[in-house]
């Protein structure tokens, strides 16, 4: 592909009367303007290009409906004329790369991320092939932008560990050595989703290079400025460098960031939980659910939504809304499985916790920050049932890939019963024991009961619920009515109240069924 400088050069062929060979030329090289033009460009320069040019021409086609300039019906409709192409055979490896692309674009912006992966999954052999052929006629450019698409589905389907490897074997790919621009726009997002995934160090790496590589460009196409941002953000409340990361947030909203305002959703809410202000964050939540660009059911819009409501609402000590936002044992993702998880150990589900916790490893690729909260959600298990031995070596682990990574937020994320475990222990080393202390900032409550109910505590506690008296009681357990008060007592101490309306106020916090079947821990 030859190189396009700008836009405006292509204008200024139109100007002279030279629109096929601006066509010509757009098309020979629309890959790297696509790291250097905003999409708005994109489409003012495609608008004057004849419909039936830009319908028979796969590199136009895919960029008018990446770009946004054919939107609805009309993308659908030349997503439908690329595949029938394709199905009807003779078609170069090019035009075929080009047709999945375009299909799986398409469906990827209409929140539709299954069928996205499994288009570019129908793209891969090809572009696997293209990559190793000695006598390829395809750009390696355009592998590259292939691989580039491929980890950005995953990512936004909620693939993390996924996403991470097929950016950086877009990064590394042949096609970007000659492209700055190119080499800065993957490796900002290949920064950025080390970050998400709790890979901290390989984050900034990748960050200083991203951004020596966008210092020598002048202006950055805004795709690729704000991964670099979400990644400072991101590293900012890791580090709990909490006030710089206070005003990145409250410079821009989530929806700003175009398709990765997902990603700026969570890393908000995050923040917000540090900060302890959880009320903000649900409101915030609720905004975006108004405002969300597609169907936020799929990928991991939907993932992030779940799990951030889940973890606010704990914080706030309503369990039951918790409990609602993850709807137990439908996680589809590292995401909602990690939010399932603290609900179940809030909730008493000990051994349910560990559990769950096993059944996440085996079922997803766990990013390193899913690693370090569901071990630490084990970790805390252990601490409640008396397995303290367990619960050491667990904290081991949690804390020895924390402080590699330089990760300091993570203690905010452990249960406040295994973050003084951890103090007590001696566990913590000064600058996270530092954080540790900032009560505040640690969100995720102890269980709701502190030892586990006698089978008479939990008659008492069903009794109570029903609005029995004490002298009821009394006559109905067969017992004094001073046995009644002293196991009423010791249900309050456990639940963590001083009166009767305080146990209703906790129950009504509580999950549906929790009232019936309150965990028991002798089997942890």
């Amino acid at each position: 592909m030859s190189t396009v400088n700008s836009v405006g050069a292509l204008g200024a062929l139109v100007a002279g009367g030279r629109m096929h060979e601006a066509i010509d030329t757009f098309e020979s090289g629309w890959v790297d303007l696509w790291y250097t033009t905003e999409p708005a460009a994109l489409r003012s320069f495609l608008a004057g290009v004849p419909s039936e040019r830009l319908a028979r021409s796969p590199a136009l086609r895919f960029v008018a409906v990446a770009s946004g300039l054919t939107t609805g019906s009309g993308a659908w409709a030349l997503v439908d004329e690329a595949m029938a192409q394709i199905r009807r055979g003779h078609r170069t490896d090019e035009e075929i790369l080009l047709a999945y692309l375009l299909s799986s674009y398409q469906h990827r912006a209409t929140g539709q991320f299954l069928q996205a992966r499994l288009l570019l999954d129908g793209a891969r052999p090809v572009a696997t092939r293209l990559a190793v052929a000695p006598d390829s006629d395809v750009d390696p450019a355009l592998l590259a932008f292939s691989r580039l698409q491929y980890g950005l589905t995953a990512l936004l389907g909620g693939d993390v560990v996924g996403a991470r490897n097929l950016l950086q074997t877009a990064y590394d790919a042949e096609g970007l050595h000659g492209s700055p621009a190119g080499r800065a726009h993957v490796g900002a997002h290949l920064a950025l989703v080390c970050a998400v995934a709790g890979e901290l160090v390989a984050a900034e790496e990748h960050l200083a290079r991203a951004e020596a590589l966008a210092s020598g460009l002048g202006r950055l196409v805004t795709a690729t400025a704000d991964a670099l941002r979400l990644t400072r953000l991101i590293l900012f409340v890791d580090h709990r460098a909490l006030p710089a990361a206070g005003r990145m947030v409250q410079a821009r909203t989530p929806a700003s960031y175009g398709i990765l305002w997902p990603l700026a959703l969570w890393v908000h809410a995050q923040f917000l939980l540090l900060t302890g202000r959880y009320e903000v964050g649900l409101r915030l939540l609720s905004q975006a659910e108004v405002a969300a660009p597609s169907d936020v059911g799929e990928g991991i819009a939907g993932e992030v939504m779940r799990a951030a409501r889940a973890d606010l609402n704990l914080a706030l000590g309503n369990v039951r809304e918790a409990w609602v936002a993850v709807e137990p044992g439908s996680s589809r993702s590292p995401w909602s499985a990690v939010a399932e998880a603290t609900v179940l150990y809030v909730s008493g589900e000990f051994e349910t916790v560990r559990y769950a916790a096993r059944v996440a490893r085996a079922a997803h690729d766990l990013s390193l920050r899913e690693s370090v909260r569901l071990r630490g959600l084990e970790a805390a298990a252990c601490v409640a049932g008396g397995d303290e031995d367990s619960a050491r070596r667990l904290l081991d682990v949690v804390v020895d890939l924390a402080r590699r990574q330089g990760w300091r937020s993570f203690v905010s994320c452990l249960p406040r019963p295994l973050v003084a475990f951890a103090l007590r222990e001696g566990r913590l080393p000064a600058e996270l024991a530092e954080a540790a202390r900032d009560a505040a900032g640690v969100w995720v409550p102890g269980p709701a009961l502190s030892a586990p109910l006698s089978p008479r505590e939990r008659l008492v506690l069903r009794l109570l619920l029903e609005g029995v008296a004490r002298a009821g009681m009394a006559e109905r357990l067969g017992v004094s009515i001073n046995t009644v008060k002293t196991q009423i007592r010791s249900l309050y101490a456990k639940l963590g109240v001083a009166s009767r309306g305080e146990v209703l106020q906790k129950v009504a916090l509580m999950p549906p069924d929790w009232t019936y079947d309150v965990p028991d821990w002798s089997g942890t």
